[in-house]
C-alpha cells in the first residue's frame, strides 16, 4: 500500500480491527482515491507490484502457489 501511495495511485489508507464481542475480529482497509478513474490504473498497479513483489508470471508459477 505503501508503495502505491508513492507512486501517486492512491491518495491514503488506513488499516482499521475491529473487535466483536461475539465471533472473530474484523479487519477493515480504507483506500482513499482520487476518483472512480484511479481504479483503472491496472498497468502502473503491476508496474509497483513488479517493484514490490515480483512479476505476475513469477506469482502465477506452480511452485509459488501456496
Amino acid at each position: 500500500m505503501e508503495a502505491t501511495k508513492k507512486a501517486g495511485i492512491i491518495i491514503d489508507y488506513n488499516f482499521q480491527r475491529h473487535s466483536a464481542i461475539t465471533g472473530p475480529p474484523q479487519y477493515l482497509l480504507w483506500i482513499t482515491i482520487k476518483n472512480m478513474a484511479a481504479l483503472d490504473r491496472g498497468v502502473q498497479e503491476e508496474e509497483v507490484a513488479k517493484t514490490v513483489i515480483c512479476s505476475t508470471e513469477v506469482r502465477t508459477r506452480p511452485e509459488w502457489a501456496g
